[in-house]
């Protein structure tokens, strides 16, 4: 079953690339979707794909970003829009 994973990430996640390699990381992986940065200085990611996949995803972006992300909201729900690719918004 195709899921959403909607996230937002606080701390010192934005000027150090985060979306950039929040998209390459998800190059790797057989999901969709967008990461974005917000006015209020967190960083916003939505990405669609197999349960399994999007929690290993998900640990990968926690494990590169380990000294950068201080907080994370996390939230899985059903897909919405099917997307076809991975994007910086």
């Amino acid at each position: 079953m195709i899921l959403e994973l909607h996230a937002i990430f606080s701390g010192h996640v934005q000027g150090v690339g985060f979306r950039y390699n929040t998209r390459s990381i998800a190059a790797t992986y057989p999901i969709a979707g967008w990461v974005r940065n917000l006015p209020n200085g967190t960083v916003e990611m939505l990405a669609q794909g197999e349960k399994l996949v999007l929690e290993r995803f998900l640990n990968e972006i926690l494990r590169y970003f380990t000294d950068n992300i201080r907080e994370k909201e996390i939230n899985y729900r059903k897909q919405g829009n099917k997307l076809n690719s991975f994007q910086i918004a």
